[in-house]
């Protein structure tokens, strides 16, 4: 069944393909969205991973959902869609599932029928916001399902994901974080019941907790995030130029959604609290490439999770930039130049032991020698 929207000229511009690409990039340049710079780095990553380019864009953070979604609309023809133009009910509640909606990214926004006053007819469009303008097998369906035509509209995924929880799974998605403590102190009797952890941590208030914390982690360039439950409330500390800073008070309620989610996005075994674990997150923050080092501890109020924020734009290894300078210096590089030998780094934590050792490791490492390392875990 065909759906309004051009879906056959929108099917054919395959996102993957050199000639999107290309036309695609010219226009994020032409506005002045993107340098020539982001664009090369963009194509690249697109041409090792072999995903849509328009999603390696965001996942490296150079555009925004909103950014991506207005360009797409004009480079498509698509009309956009805001929060603002979302139903205040939910559209075919007993025939649409939440399930269904969550995985194709798309919410029904209109019914022209019952706008008319009229009986539902085969001929009535029903208005649908999707994220994904290329995901037209789930609109096919969806105008199956219905015997109705579509009309598309262009949304960004985090608008409609809120709005699928408000409307059709008002129980499935608390909307602050006392929901959360809620939840998550209802969930604390039920600990191994693996099933509930994963849904906890994949809310969207939860997600956009942790988002938050790390966020400002790398902005107020933060070398640690501590996590800490007390007897009384969730403790979150930074670590900044070696000294520990309270940022924020929780309720010691919101500890199992904050460390299930951390555990799902190092790909922990989140079931498990009695044993330390360690893991690894790669994110975007800024359009940077971050990597976070997670810890988790098990302690007497709950578990204790550490994130080492690792990010290797800001690393200088150059050792007049470390501080090394003079006789010490040229101490250290003729050790470096030793035939064999050991040399212990030792200091409290961020104090720049690794990043000493990498600096000298890009020393030795030259076309006539072969280097390894042993690391646990391995930082950069």
């Amino acid at each position: 069944m065909r759906h309004q929207g051009s879906p056959g000229a929108i099917g054919e511009r395959d996102p993957r393909s050199g000639a999107f690409v290309e036309d695609f990039s010219a226009i994020l340049v032409n506005r002045g969205m993107l340098d020539t710079f982001a664009v090369r780095r963009a194509q690249r990553a697109q041409s090792q991973s072999g995903e849509r380019f328009d999603l390696v864009l965001t996942r490296l953070g150079l555009l925004t959902e909103s950014q991506l979604a207005h360009v797409l609309c004009e480079h498509l023809g698509l009309v956009a869609a805001s929060a603002a133009d979302f139903p205040e009910a939910a559209l075919f509640p007993e025939q649409l599932s939440i399930a269904f909606l969550k995985s194709s990214r798309m919410l029904p926004i209109q019914d022209h029928a019952q706008e008319q006053g009229g009986a539902q007819e085969q001929g009535d469009a029903v208005v649908v916001a999707i994220a994904d303008p290329f995901n037209t097998e789930a609109l096919s369906a969806l105008s199956f399902l219905l015997k109705r035509p579509i009309e598309r509209r262009l949304a960004t995924a985090g608008d409609i994901d809120q709005a699928i929880d408000r409307l059709y799974g008002p129980k499935h998605a608390p909307a602050s974080r006392a929901d959360i403590a809620t939840r998550s102190a209802a969930d604390d009797g039920t600990d191994d019941d693996v099933r509930r952890l994963e849904d906890l941590a994949s809310e969207a208030p939860v997600i956009k907790l942790v988002q938050e914390l790390v966020v400002r982690a790398v902005e107020q360039q933060a070398s640690d995030i501590h996590i800490e439950p007390r007897e009384d409330c969730v403790r979150v500390r930074y670590r900044i130029d070696g000294v520990l800073h309270t940022v924020e008070t929780l309720p010691l309620s919101v500890r199992l959604a904050m460390s299930s989610r951390i555990k799902v996005m190092a790909q922990l075994n989140i079931a498990e609290r009695r044993l330390p674990q360690d893991g690894r997150i790669k994110v975007v923050v800024r359009g940077r490439d971050i990597d976070l080092r997670v810890s988790t501890m098990p302690t007497m109020c709950g578990e204790s999770v550490v994130l080492r924020i690792l990010d290797r734009s800001s690393v200088a290894l150059d050792f007049s930039k470390l501080g090394f300078e003079g006789a010490g210096l040229a101490h250290f590089k003729q050790l470096l130049a030793e035939p064999n030998g050991i040399i212990l780094v030792t200091g409290p934590t961020g104090s720049g032991k690794t990043t000493t050792l990498y600096t000298a490791l890009g020393a030795l490492n030259d076309s006539g020698r072969k280097l390894f390392t042993v690391e646990d875990p391995i930082e950069y």
